[in-house]
């Protein structure tokens, strides 16, 4: 059970909170506001590149991802870009149950501050920016 492997990885639990946020798709992103009317568009500002801004642009295709990402590769056995494709809204899902738990906790804790940066970025200047 995917869910069981979730809750059970060696995180703290506001990143496993995070975690399942993104796996249900309900993160505050721009995508998820528009249709709320709490912003104006649906659009990225950050990335000045006209993509929607959903979970998985936002922790995984944005630049500031995978810079970070390639960065601690360094350090950190994590599963090959290729594996971090979309592949439908279980994507998150389908890597937890494939992966050994420990790389998995690694890579949740990456994209997690990847997210923690982006909202930084954008709540303190007002302006997301890579």
């Amino acid at each position: 059970m995917v869910w069981k492997k979730l809750w059970a990885l060696q995180l703290p639990p506001k990143v496993k909170v995070f975690a399942w946020k993104l796996a249900h798709n309900s993160l505050a992103t721009q995508s998820n506001k528009a249709p709320r009317r709490m912003v104006n568009q649906s659009m990225s500002d950050m990335w000045g590149s006209g993509g929607v801004e959903d979970g998985h642009h936002a922790v995984l295709t944005c630049p500031h991802a995978r810079t970070l990402r390639s960065a601690m590769r360094k350090f950190w056995k994590l599963p090959s870009e290729d594996k971090l494709s979309y592949a439908g809204f279980e994507w998150l899902l389908q890597l937890i149950d494939n992966n050994e738990a420990k790389i998995m906790g690694y890579l949740i804790l990456i994209l997690w501050r990847s997210w923690f940066v982006c909202n930084e970025l954008t709540h303190s200047t007002g302006v997301r920016r890579t």
